[in-house]
């Protein structure tokens, strides 16, 4: 009789450490898929084109990273969801995204203004604008770029909180901030779909 509850003993812990062994090597494998999907978007080019109404459009696959891996990888970023008063195991997504606009104008100059036949030309240039123009008798081309990088994060509202620990999710919040400091926001809007 004593035999058979040891045999049953030695059984049940094989059991127990085969399942344990399963789920560490199924947990495993989905890291090492996570990782080599991060590798391959990490290779791939940004994919831009225009629209039927000539607007850009860029898209990129997205990176999985763990908390972890974000503090390491890109300290930068987590010091902007720190400054957003966000705490970084409440962010669920984070967007960094960097915008060139160009404008090249050309123009006839009016009557009231009378220019020298000279070529008169100027140049205006910060971190966030550079600015090109010149006058040539009756016209002006001039070329605006503006640069701007914006930081989107999406983060999760604790719906309850005692000491350290939350749960729950009261909300998501959006935060973006411009690195462009003429940069205005007059639009915003975030939508999650619920599957």
């Amino acid at each position: 009789m004593k035999n058979y509850i040891i045999i049953a003993g030695i059984i049940l812990v094989s059991i127990i450490t085969i399942g344990l062994m399963w789920s560490k090597i199924s947990s495993l494998k989905t890291d090492n898929t996570r990782l080599s999907t991060n590798q391959t978007t990490l290779n791939t080019e940004v994919k831009k084109w225009k629209t039927k109404d000539s607007l850009n459009v860029a898209q990129a696959p997205s990176l999985t990273y763990t908390q972890s891996e974000v503090a390491k990888y890109d300290p930068a970023l987590v010091q902007t969801v720190k400054e957003l008063g966000v705490q970084l195991k409440n962010v669920q997504s984070i967007l960094d995204t960097r915008t060139i606009t160009q404008i090249k104008i050309k123009t006839t100059v009016r009557d009231s203004i009378s220019l020298v036949d000279t070529l008169k030309c100027f140049n205006y240039s910060d971190p966030f604008t550079k600015l090109t123009g010149c006058f040539n008798l009756d016209t002006v081309n001039i070329d605006l770029k503006t640069f701007d990088s914006l930081t989107t994060v999406v983060s999760r509202v604790p719906a309850h909180k005692f000491l350290w620990w939350t749960w729950g999710v009261k909300g998501i919040n959006l935060n973006i901030i411009s690195k462009n400091p003429n940069t205005s926001f007059d639009y915003l809007k975030y939508i999650e779909l619920k599957k």
